[in-house]
């Protein structure tokens, strides 16, 4: 497809207007007229404090906002605002919607057909839902700039028990499969280099809906398949969301988890392979949370453990090899306050999900909705095992990592048992 197609004729005039840059940020908005001021103003301070020598531009990509985010966007105001930085260079600003249904997997494209006009160098998407500040964007852009770096992920200081879905699921599994995950393999926010966003606009994933967290997986996992340098760097606390989720539990976990089964069709072809373990490398060094959080309540989760099982047995006697599918179902009337869901049933559980899915068992967003049921509990044993003794709980992930990388063979085995992909 010709990169001109996928622009509008409004932003692609505005994008030969600006013509060639170095750095770029992209901003997917849908009605964001509340946040998106200081979203644009800690962007242009980013540009014009830490970058003032380089040609900057900041590309708000719109779904069709009708709260005026755009106008907002283009503000000459902004001008104002954002000179306190200094800054040697105009900080260009694009606004304009895209055709096409409403999507961040869409949204991420058309920027990706921006850079390829302007060819910035370094190029970050944004997450318009959280707060940014001009050193965590800066922090993002600058690893491609000086260094031979393709993809940049951030890293967030976490507490123990924060994030169970990236600590207890994505994070393991990328690890296990590729061979080495970032500790943040799905966050909304992440730059690349003008080489990775040129390459990946022939993608094979552009037409499905990922949201933030899946395109971002499907993102990382490319730059790790793909064999491009691959950085992380420590951005802090985690920003608060600025608007309020509006997708329950069980959409955005199938939304992301479906991106992360669909990644491993694509990139299948690297990962079967046999290969030695490796890591992201760290730039930095990430900052602590806090020691004290509030850890949230097992017994709802052990609840919806035991009644997902009873309800889905059908489902997950199919999914499950049996006697993978037999502990889970022990587990669920175990008399204990929590059961006890150990690594490798764990890992087991999650390798028969991505091989069906593979295989088309059923109906994909049934099945990955089904794996909410074995998640919940397993979150509901990996918070109650440290809840007393925090401090064991980095090595309890850094052991469950492990043990999805020794478990790979059984994924690789179910995945091509008649020898072909």
């Amino acid at each position: 497809m010709p990169v001109t197609s996928l622009l509008s004729d409004e932003m692609l005039r505005q994008v030969i207007a600006v013509g060639q840059a170095d750095i770029a940020v992209g901003i997917p908005t849908l009605n964001h007229g509340g946040v998106i001021v200081d979203i644009v103003d800690a962007v242009t301070r980013c540009f014009r404090t830490h970058f003032p020598r380089e040609r900057a531009v900041l590309l708000n990509v719109d779904g069709g906002s009708d709260d005026g985010t755009p106008e907002l966007v283009l503000d000459p105001a902004r001008d104002q605002r954002g000179n306190a930085g200094g800054g040697l260079r105009t900080v260009h600003r694009i606004s304009a919607r895209y055709a096409g249904l409403v999507s961040r997997t869409k949204e991420v494209q058309v920027a990706f057909a921006a850079n390829e006009l302007i060819n910035a160098r370094a190029l970050a998407i944004i997450d318009p839902d959280c707060a940014v500040s001009p050193d965590s964007v800066a922090a993002l852009l600058r690893p491609v700039l000086t260094e031979p770096c393709d993809f940049v992920t951030p890293v967030y200081a976490r507490s123990w028990c924060e994030g169970a879905l990236v600590s207890q699921l994505l994070r393991p599994v990328v690890r296990g499969v590729y061979g080495r995950s970032p500790l943040e393999p799905a966050a909304g926010e992440w730059a690349c280099s003008a080489r990775f966003a040129s390459d990946g606009l022939p993608g094979e994933l552009w037409d499905a809906d990922l949201g933030p967290a899946g395109i971002s997986l499907w993102m990382g996992t490319t730059a790790l398949a793909g064999g491009y340098e691959a950085r992380q760097v420590g951005l802090g606390l985690r920003p608060a969301p600025i608007r309020a989720m509006r997708a329950a539990l069980p959409e955005v976990f199938s939304q992301v988890v479906g991106a992360l089964f669909r990644s491993l069709e694509l990139h299948a072809p690297y990962w079967v392979e046999s290969r030695p373990p490796g890591s992201v490398p760290m730039i930095g060094q990430p900052t602590e949370a806090a020691d004290d959080p509030d850890v949230p309540a097992t017994e709802p989760l052990v609840e919806s453990f035991r009644a997902g099982v009873r309800d889905l047995e059908p489902v997950l006697a199919e999914i499950l090899q049996a006697e993978t599918w037999q502990a889970v179902r022990a587990l669920s009337e175990s008399t204990e306050d929590v059961p006890a869901f150990g690594d490798a049933l764990w890992s087991a559980v999650v390798y028969d999900f991505a091989a069906a899915y593979h295989r088309g068992a059923m109906h994909r967003d049934h099945l990955t909705k089904a794996l909410v049921t074995p998640y919940l509990g397993r979150t509901a044993a990996f918070l109650a095992g440290y809840a007393g003794s925090p401090a064991g709980a980095t090595a309890a992930c850094e052991a469950l990592g492990l043990e999805f990388e020794r478990a790979k063979p059984h994924l690789v085995e179910r995945w091509n048992p008649g020898g072909t992909q």
